[in-house]
C-alpha cells in the first residue's frame, strides 16, 4: 500500500488558502444545518399555530357565551339570597321550583400541553409566547372558577322542593355557597374578558375571525338560555320527579362517533 505523505506548506499564502478551505467548508456544513432547523422548527411553528388558531376560536367563542349568559347567573344567585333572607326571618324555606343546572364550558386549550412539551413555543415571537402564556392562564383560570362554581351551583340546586322548616345552620351554609358561587361568577366573567384580550394579541387569528366566533358563542346562548330557565326567574311550584337528567340517562345509545363536540365557534372547520 502506498502512503502518500502530506505536502509541505511554501509560505503563508499556501498556507492560507488550506486554511481558508476548510474554513469556509466547516462554516458552510453548520450553516446547512441550522437551515435544516430552521426549516424544520418552522414547520412546527405553523403546524403548531393552525392547531392554536382553532383553540383560539373556541375560546374566544366561549368567552362571549359566558359574559352574556352572567347576568342571568347573577340574578338566580340574588333570588336565592332573598329566599333564604326570607327563611332566615321565618324558620321556613318556601316552596321553589326546580333550579336549572350551570350549564359548563370547555375551558381547555387542548394544543397547550404540545405546544410546550415539544418545545415549540421557544420558536415562536415574543409577542406570540407572552400572549399564549397570558391566554393559557386565563383558560386555567376560567377552568377552575367554572368548576367550582359548578360545585356550588350544585349544592344551591337542594333549595328546590316544597316549602319546608330550615334551621339557621341550614340557612348560613347555603348563603355561603351564595357568596362562593357569586365570586366564582365573577371570576369567570373576568378570565372569559382576558381571554379575549390575549387571543387578540396573540395576532394568530384575523381579527374578524375572531369578531365572528364570539358572535357564535353569544348567538348560541341567545338561541339555548337566554329565553330558557337560567334567564327566568325561579318557578315557585315544585313537581315532583325526576330532573332533566333522568331522560337522558335512559336515552338509547348513540352510534359510534354521534357524540356531541364542543364545536362554538369553530363550525364546519375541520381540523388540520
Amino acid at each position: 500500500m502506498e502512503i502518500h505523505k502530506p505536502k509541505p506548506w511554501h509560505g503563508w499564502r499556501e498556507f492560507l488558502k488550506e486554511y481558508l478551505i476548510i474554513v469556509v467548508g466547516v462554516l458552510t456544513a453548520l450553516a446547512a444545518e441550522q437551515a435544516v432547523e430552521w426549516l424544520h422548527w418552522r414547520h412546527q411553528v405553523e403546524v403548531a399555530q393552525g392547531s392554536l388558531s382553532f383553540d383560539l376560536k373556541r375560546a374566544v367563542a366561549w368567552a362571549g357565551a359566558q359574559q352574556i349568559v352572567s347576568p342571568c347567573v347573577g340574578a338566580r344567585l340574588d333570588q336565592m339570597e332573598t329566599l333564604l333572607e326570607q327563611a332566615q326571618a321565618t324558620g321556613r324555606l318556601p316552596e321553589v321550583g326546580r333550579i336549572p343546572r350551570n350549564g359548563r364550558a370547555t375551558w381547555l386549550l387542548r394544543s397547550w400541553p404540545a405546544l410546550t412539551s415539544s418545545q415549540v413555543l421557544g420558536h415562536m415571537s415574543n409577542r406570540e409566547q407572552i400572549s399564549l402564556a397570558g391566554l393559557a392562564a386565563a383558560v386555567e383560570g376560567a377552568h377552575n372558577s367554572a368548576a367550582n362554581l359548578d360545585s356550588e351551583w350544585e349544592a344551591l340546586r337542594t333549595l328546590a322542593g316544597p316549602a319546608r322548616a330550615i334551621s339557621g345552620s341550614e340557612v348560613s351554609a347555603f348563603r355561603r355557597a351564595v357568596f362562593a358561587a357569586r365570586e366564582q361568577a365573577f371570576g369567570l366573567r373576568v378570565a372569559s374578558e382576558r381571554i379575549e384580550t390575549f387571543a387578540r394579541q396573540t395576532e394568530l387569528v384575523p381579527e374578524a375571525e375572531l369578531v365572528a366566533a364570539r358572535n357564535d358563542g353569544v348567538q348560541t346562548i341567545r338561541d339555548h338560555v337566554i329565553n330558557g330557565p337560567m334567564c327566568q326567574s325561579l318557578p315557585t311550584r315544585f313537581e315532583p320527579g325526576g330532573d332533566e337528567n333522568t331522560a337522558n340517562l335512559a336515552a338509547p345509545m348513540r352510534p359510534f362517533g354521534a357524540g356531541d363536540m364542543d364545536v362554538m365557534g369553530v363550525r364546519k372547520e375541520p381540523l388540520k
